[in-house]
């Protein structure tokens, strides 16, 4: 990267286009599900994001949002073997996301840090995040832990019986990937 630009800017429209190939390249969700989140970075003052330009070109992302503990285990996480003790105002670092051409030179940190500057202007009481725990993925969990987030929870079954239409980029259809959550009060 050197003798180019890096820069992170707010999510604005005309970057949804990039962010949603990121996010079914390297994640795979349902349509319905990445377009829900997109929306929610212009619709809602609970849920930003950020991306990551090299040169013009957006080379990842993150969306973060702002919720209650319940929202959190309950509509976030979702399966009561991951519940966690979370706050009334949590932060939630829905989803971190750069392009493997570029993965391990930092960006995700640059994201981060933009991440957490936007849950202390939230007054946010905590952080938690889910990181897929995959074979041969250069996962997310190391980068939650160098920013003080630790596991409190994991199912390595996580994913297994979702929506088999539902692209996985490791087990193509079918996942079988689990999950880890991390948390870290503020």
């Amino acid at each position: 990267m050197e003798g180019e630009s890096v820069c992170v800017d707010s999510f604005v429209r005309g970057d949804e286009e990039r962010v949603i190939e990121l996010w079914k390249k390297r994640f795979g969700a349902p349509d319905s599900h990445i377009s829900e989140w997109v929306e929610a970075v212009y619709s809602s003052s609970q849920t930003t994001g950020f991306v990551v330009r090299i040169d013009e070109c957006v080379m990842g992302f993150i969306i973060v949002t702002v919720s209650t503990e319940e929202w959190v285990n309950y509509e976030y996480i979702g399966k009561k073997s991951l519940f966690v003790d979370a706050w009334e105002n949590t932060g939630i670092v829905h989803m971190i996301c750069v392009d493997e051409d570029v993965e391990g030179e930092g960006l995700g940190s640059l994201l981060m840090h933009r991440g957490i500057e936007w849950f202390e202007s939230m007054n946010i009481d905590g952080v938690v995040a889910v990181a897929w725990v995959r074979d041969e993925h250069y996962g997310s969990v190391p980068l939650f832990e160098k920013f003080g987030l630790e596991i409190v929870a994991f199912d390595a079954d996580f994913y297994a019986g979702l929506d088999e239409s539902v692209y996985c980029s490791v087990c193509d259809y079918g996942c079988e990937c689990g999950s880890a959550v991390l948390q870290a009060e503020w």
